[in-house]
């Protein structure tokens, strides 16, 4: 039973006399932010809550509140500047306060989390014993069998899986996986970790999930040699991408943080003296680690519903801390951000604008080829933004899918079996479907692909507006003739109405067009990757096989082709094989 309903099942209601107080002050944060038409707000940010006050005669109150360490509720009455300020308009925002369990009443004591302990991760545990994706002893053969039902070699991996994950569930020398938390359950193994209830500041404060005390220990012992080699590294960034560059905009800071996620994959999967299992060096896990936060920030700033920051936009360390606390994003469903906050704010200071490192980069030295290994992040990365693409459009099709069905009968047999086979993908919140955000999202991640082409000594091979041609599918005879089909294939499709059974056809088409856009590409890209590392045979085909499995891979969102076969029985091919 949640606080609302408890105080519901006790018919409470908050009296004049009761002394109220924040349940958790350090989660407290505030400021000045604009609505959408414009208007001025004043902002209260608690937890994972967003209290915004757009009524200027309330921003005395809320500028009041947040100041108060404890107060009598009939006082907060003379706060406001409205002239109708009363007691029961008052009580009113408060009792909303308490439900929300934002203040409390009285001397209650705050409520935390039943302190985690260190056998918590036995609820973790999933998988007897660790595997990884690597060019050793066909790795990749056998795990991408066991997860998507078809058998892929090292040729293939960079496509089926984004070289900003290749090493996570990898094992380091100190016996730690090196995605820590976030590593895919299906992948997980034991690790006797400690946890502890976060007591820092901001949205992980007190929270239900614990923090990995265990991996905090492991970054603090590796902090010199991790900043030192970042430092080396974000000066190599710079030179090959964009020499005049002082301090990373956020799309350069996405980049960098994707080109130090793959140096530990590169390590895995080069084809010589590839590392195994288990000897992945220490300092490229934290590393990992790190630069894992700042590619999910910087990707939440120009994918998010708000677009919180363009990829050309430059953002203050400060501001980015901020950002990354405000949007939750230090807290995950495994557990929150163990980072003291003055480590994360030196961190993302020295990606941001670089700084003198105080010990030897151990770049070159576990590298070897430091070119080579720039110009593999740079190839990979530009599958992974092909793959970036295609769920981001995939996404969007599935939403504007979904609410379409949502105004049909609920009942209706077809209706109920294409919403069971959509599942439940997340939500983007509507944004996508606005032309000025879906455009900005095509422009951003058209710049991050040219970019990361020039970290390839001849610089990329094609045109960088292949990229935009994903967005570009012309599909209205293909729309008509998917209708046809469907149509007698199914033979309950034409009960469905007109305006659905277009929107579907051309939803579908596009999907379509755009498998097969993105398969071509990937093909190209991956051949580019494995051209770089000598591998042989390094061009390679990418056909409806492989995207089957690049979707079961990704889980969310359903490829489109599978969700129409399920539901009516039709088939219809994803991008065709190519010879």
């Amino acid at each position: 039973m949640d606080h609302a309903t408890q105080l519901d099942h006790l018919n409470w209601q908050l009296q004049a006399d009761d002394v109220l107080r924040f349940r958790h002050p350090r989660r407290l944060d505030h400021g000045w932010g604009e609505s959408a038409e414009g208007a001025r707000l004043f902002v209260i940010h608690y937890g994972e809550l967003e209290i915004e006050f757009d009524d200027e005669r309330d921003f005395a109150f809320a500028q009041t509140l947040v100041r108060q360490r404890q107060f009598r509720a009939r006082d907060a009455a003379g706060w406001s500047s409205a002239s109708d300020s009363s007691w029961e308009r008052v009580r009113g925002y408060l009792e909303a306060l308490v439900r929300e369990d934002v203040l409390c009443v009285g001397s209650e004591p705050a409520r935390s989390s039943t302190p985690p302990s260190e056998d918590r991760h036995h609820e973790r545990q999933h998988r007897a014993h660790p595997c990884t994706w690597s060019s050793i002893d066909a790795t990749c053969e056998q795990l991408s069998l066991e997860l998507t039902g078809e058998s892929f070699g090292v040729e293939h991996i960079e496509t089926l899986i984004a070289v900003n994950d290749l090493a996570r569930p990898a094992l380091d020398d100190a016996g730690r996986q090196v995605g820590e938390n976030n590593v895919d359950p299906q992948l997980r193994v034991e690790t006797k970790t400690q946890w502890a209830t976060c007591k820092y500041p901001g949205s992980r404060h007190a929270h239900a999930c614990p923090m990995n005390l265990t991996a905090l220990r492991k970054v603090n012992r590796d902090w010199s040699a991790v900043t030192a080699t970042l430092l080396d590294l974000r000066a190599r960034f710079v030179a090959a991408t964009a020499p005049e560059t002082t301090r990373l905009s956020v799309g350069q800071a996405h980049l960098f943080a994707m080109l130090a996620l793959a140096w530990s994959g590169y390590m895995m999967v080069r084809r010589d003296a590839p590392v195994r299992n288990g000897e992945l060096p220490s300092v490229a896990s934290s590393i990992f680690m790190l630069a894992d936060g700042i590619r999910m920030t910087t990707a939440h700033m120009f994918y998010a519903a708000e677009r919180l920051a363009g990829a050309d936009e430059i953002v203050d360390p400060i501001d980015f801390v901020k950002i990354t606390d405000r949007e939750q994003l230090f807290v995950t469903a495994q557990g929150v951000c163990a980072g003291p906050p003055g480590k994360i704010e030196e961190f993302v200071g020295l990606v941001l604008d670089g700084g003198v490192p105080e010990a030897p980069s151990q770049l070159e030295p576990l590298t070897g080829d430091v070119g080579r290994y720039l110009a593999y992040a740079g190839a990979a990365t530009r599958v992974a933004l092909v793959g970036r693409a295609l769920v981001h459009e995939t996404s969007r099709r599935r939403e504007l899918l979904d609410h379409e069905l949502a105004t049909l009968d609920p009942l209706h047999p077809l209706v109920m079996g294409l919403r069971r086979a959509l599942g439940s993908g997340a939500p983007l919140r509507g944004w996508s479907i606005t032309p000025e955000r879906q455009h900005a999202f095509e422009r951003a991640l058209v710049a991050l692909f040219d970019t990361a082409g020039r970290l390839q000594p001849s610089g990329p091979t094609d045109d960088p507006p292949a990229l935009a041609s994903l967005w570009q599918p012309s599909v209205a005879h293909e729309a008509a003739s998917l209708e046809q089909h469907l149509g007698r294939e199914s033979s309950s499709w034409s009960s469905l109405p007109a305006r659905f059974r277009a929107l579907a056809a051309r939803l579908l088409a596009e999907h379509l067009a755009t498998c097969d856009r993105a398969a071509s590409l990937f093909g190209r890209l991956q051949s580019d990757v494995n051209r770089v590392l000598g591998r042989t045979p390094f061009d390679v085909i990418v056909d409806d096989r492989l995207l089957r499995a690049f979707f079961r891979v990704h889980g969310r969102p359903p490829d489109l082709a599978a969700v129409f076969q399920a539901a009516l029985g039709v088939t219809v091919r994803t991008a065709p094989a190519r010879q």
